[in-house]
């Protein structure tokens, strides 16, 4: 759902880059691009109250709303809602009350640890940038590292001992992410965007998506959607990407994806024009 809460369109997601500035940002990073320092969202004002901002409302109000939803003192905290910071409006605070520091302090540094994506998904995150602290100049992040180890890209290419490892770590920081970050509780299914080769023995989004179900017990919706044989992505431009996708991947059944809780699951978030899309289609089935 966008802002307003319709369902997103096709135009939406061409104009994702257009629509959302920042599009991501970890808390516990500097930013690099701007020289920041790390974001501190637990804020004293100056009458006293404590009041929890945030660089941008998608995606961290949602999750500090599913998340305060598990509280079981949630009435307590004086939570209101979020409203826009009068110099920065993409900045979103609310002001708490009566709250478990050390807890909300725990909270915070466990979706910090991630970057969080302005899109029109519900909660986008992904586990780390590709670079440190996203800044192009440097080194790889380590789960950067353990995705290289993990794909394969060729259809007919045998997937080592070393691959299964990288994949089953990888899989093991979304089951912990997933379980400590308390945002996710309403899920009771996943699905992977489908691979541009159709038969691919191995496939990491899928495999990780699999071995997720298996722990939390979600169904697997992988056989709801298919894709036919297309180029990869990775390409293509910006512009190019949502055709591509529209006319490769279609849902075949719907009555599987109906009234469920879907989280969409993917080895890469770039654009995010196949997360989008795929969320789309969810949505619209």
């Amino acid at each position: 759902m966008n802002e307003s809460g319709k369902k997103f369109t096709i135009d939406d997601i061409s104009k994702m880059n257009e629509r959302f500035k920042p599009r991501r940002h970890r808390l516990n990073s500097p930013e690099w691009s701007n020289n920041s320092t790390q974001w501190n969202a637990l804020r004293k004002s100056p009458d006293g109250r404590t009041s929890l901002k945030f660089p941008f409302g998608n995606t961290y109000c949602n999750s500090f709303v599913e998340y305060w939803e598990t509280l079981p003192d949630k009435e307590n905290m004086g939570f209101l809602g979020f409203s826009d910071d009068k110099k920065y409006k993409e900045h979103k605070f609310t002001y708490l009350r009566n709250f478990d520091e050390v807890e909300l302090n725990n909270w915070l540094e466990t979706i910090g640890n991630a970057v969080a994506i302005c899109d029109y998904l519900h909660l986008t995150y992904a586990l780390n940038y590709i670079k440190v602290d996203g800044d192009p100049s440097e080194h790889l992040t380590e789960i950067a590292e353990l995705r290289k180890k993990a794909k394969i890209y060729e259809a007919n290419q045998e997937p080592s001992e070393a691959t299964f490892q990288a994949a089953d770590e990888l899989t093991s920081y979304c089951n912990k992410f997933i379980r400590n970050s308390k945002i996710f509780n309403k899920i009771d299914s996943i699905i992977a965007p489908p691979s541009s080769t159709p038969g691919k023995k191995y496939y990491l989004a899928e495999r990780i998506a699999r071995e997720l179900a298996k722990i939390f017990n979600w169904e697997n919706l992988q056989c709801a959607i298919i894709s036919t044989n297309r180029d990869g992505l990775k390409n293509l431009t910006y512009a190019e990407k949502l055709p591509a996708l529209i006319k490769s991947i279609f849902v075949t059944k719907p009555n599987v994806i109906q009234n469920k809780s879907i989280l969409v699951l993917d080895d890469l978030y770039q654009s995010g024009t196949t997360m989008n899309y795929i969320g789309k289609l969810m949505l619209d089935n």
